[in-house]
């Protein structure tokens, strides 16, 4: 476990929260990507999310990807410079 996975962990659990839908649903709502046990670990930071499904919850409920990955956009934009 790391610090990142735990973070991105946190994030969709209360995305998911905040939308009032269980582990089930939110798989079913990505087209079943991942299982719930893996969502589950992903909540808890014991595995790490892949790119394939930080797509998935970026595109199907409309939030940028660096919100899920905790990333400060404006800190890539200024390494690109």
């Amino acid at each position: 476990m790391n610090n990142f996975d735990i973070r991105i962990g946190k994030k969709i659990r209360e995305l998911r929260s905040s939308l009032n839908i269980s582990q089930d649903e939110f798989c079913k709502m990505i087209n079943n990507i991942i299982t719930r046990s893996n969502l589950s670990k992903i909540e808890l930071g014991k595995i790490s999310i892949s790119a394939e499904v930080v797509k998935s919850i970026s595109e199907k409920f409309e939030i940028s990807p660096y919100y899920l990955l905790d990333i400060d956009k404006k800190d890539i934009d200024k390494n690109e410079e």
